[in-house]
């Protein structure tokens, strides 16, 4: 069994590119991971999420915000 929890903090910065300037605000987010290894098939199941309480993300200035995103995975281990 494994975890992994990521917290992420930006200050706001001033964002300036051709087509648009402006102020990106300060941003926090959290992501969380769990896996489970089966080791006699040598794969491990993974499933988590970022941005898990749906905080505005907000990356580029005049860019949609980023809400959550979760997922799965299956990863083998080839020898």
């Amino acid at each position: 069994m494994s975890y992994n929890v990521n917290y992420r903090w930006v200050a706001a910065f001033l964002y300036e590119y051709t087509f648009a300037t402006g102020t990106v605000p300060q941003a926090q987010t959290m992501a969380a991971q769990v896996g489970y290894t089966l080791k006699s098939l040598h794969t491990t199941l993974q499933a988590g999420a970022t941005n898990l309480f749906d905080a505005p993300n907000l990356q580029v200035y005049g860019a949609p915000s980023i809400g959550r995103i979760g997922y799965v995975g299956l990863l083998f281990d080839i020898k």
